[in-house]
């Protein structure tokens, strides 16, 4: 009688070679074992797929927070397998958007995982590359070059990324500022396909388009087909934006200098009915008005209204610059408002000058620009038009230029020699 082999073994038949189909929880055993000698270490193997099981129930508890997830790392992570080390790098980010973690930028722990993400690139599969990236945005962390090696494994390989995972990573890469041009060409004319099909709802719903939008307006993309097709579909599904994603389309097309007036018109009759905004958002609503009024196109009689602002709601953007201004007689208003309902950041009323203090997220970073000084993003761009409309002169006052100087008297020296350059160029 023949007798029936283990699963998984070898029969001989003849000339033929059997084998008997194996178990599915043999399968991923022996999935995870070839994984395990691929990413094998010298000095210490990937550890057993029980254990890195438990690990992730760790990383994913409720009560899990920042510090629990990169104390779990910076103990057991040269043992993390990839999928864990990108599952690390999400949930960071996730508990970061919510609770915002102090010193991330600096923390050894976090450095430590974006390196071990540097070197587990290669074996990252599509969704680790999405998370992992989703993560670092959300987390803030100035990862550059782990965004520019990325830049590199996704455009060897874009088209095995589906739809909503390339709105992620245009989302990612314009949250950390991180300039990748052909990258974002190369998914636009992808999304191009997808809105010419329309399909767009696949890549997803109404806050992925004002985010799309947003994104490649951040780096002032220039992709006027895809544009034309964002305003469409707006307009099309416009009943179903809420007002903070109606407030960023129309940023992010103020941004690129969209001209078209119908589209603008259809959105503010939608946006100023809603009195729920936040600060940040009724500023950039105001912002968006003042370039309405220089479109020429802009309908005439339509009644463009501004949200009022108190001087209460604002936050002091550079209290030490402004006591530093103080301090060399150079008298100024931290905000002055403007009749139209803007404020303008350490104006003196009389010159009509501006020091406009710059923080990193006003900056994009480009693989040319990443060891020296960056250049300001779509956002900050749109801000000085809109200041330079109304008639006023800025000075940029670059973060790394003001963080590097040591004390009361360089801070003096350099406003005083910045101002003085301006006048005279003036």
């Amino acid at each position: 009688m023949l007798r029936t082999p283990p699963r998984g073994k070898k029969m001989q038949c003849g000339l033929l070679d059997c084998r008997y189909d194996e178990s599915p929880k043999r399968k991923r055993q022996k999935l995870y074992e070839e994984r395990n000698n691929l990413h094998r270490d010298n000095s210490m193997e990937v550890a057993s797929l029980h254990q890195q099981i438990a690990w992730g129930k760790k990383i994913t508890a409720s009560n899990a927070n920042v510090d629990v997830i990169l104390d779990l790392f910076d103990t057991h992570g040269h043992r993390f397998d990839p999928r864990h080390i990108a599952m690390s790098v999400h949930r960071v980010g996730l508990h970061n958007s919510k609770k915002r973690f102090k010193n991330l930028e600096t923390d050894k722990r976090m450095i430590r995982l974006v390196q071990a993400c540097e070197k587990n690139l290669s074996e990252f599969d599509n969704i680790n590359i999405v998370t992992m990236l989703w993560g670092i945005s959300c987390a803030k962390f100035p990862a550059y070059e782990l965004f520019f090696k990325t830049e590199q494994v996704l455009l060897s390989d874009l088209e095995r990324f589906q739809s909503h995972h390339l709105i992620t990573i245009v989302q990612s890469f314009a949250s950390v500022n991180v300039y990748a041009q052909e990258l974002f060409i190369r998914i636009a004319d992808i999304l191009m396909l997808i809105i010419k099909m329309d399909k767009f709802d696949s890549i997803g719903n109404e806050v992925s388009i004002a985010k799309t939008a947003w994104a490649f307006a951040t780096f002032n993309i220039k992709a006027p087909e895809l544009y034309n097709k964002l305003a469409q579909v707006t307009l099309k599904r416009l009943d179903l934006f809420d007002s903070i994603s109606l407030n960023r389309i129309m940023w992010a097309f103020a941004c690129i200098g969209w001209s078209k007036s119908d589209f603008f018109y259809s959105l503010t009759k939608s946006i100023v009915k809603d009195q729920s905004l936040d600060i940040s958002h009724k500023v950039r609503h105001n912002l968006i008005m003042l370039y309405l009024q220089n479109l020429e196109s802009f309908k005439d009689g339509v009644s463009i209204k501004f949200f009022y602002i108190s001087n209460i709601e604002l936050s002091v953007q550079n209290p030490q610059l402004s006591a530093a201004l103080n301090r060399i007689g150079w008298k100024h208003q931290m905000q002055y408002r403007t009749p139209p309902g803007v404020f303008i950041p350490m104006a003196q009323i009389e010159t009509k000058i501006s020091l406009q203090y710059h923080t990193i997220h006003d900056y994009i970073v480009t693989d040319e620009t990443i060891n020296s000084s960056p250049i300001l993003n779509g956002d900050a761009l749109f801000k000085e038009k809109i200041f330079q409309h109304l008639g006023w002169t800025i000075i940029h006052i670059p973060y790394f230029d003001w963080l590097s100087l040591e004390n009361d008297y360089d801070q003096e020296a350099y406003l005083t020699y910045i101002i003085t350059k301006k006048s005279l160029s003036s």
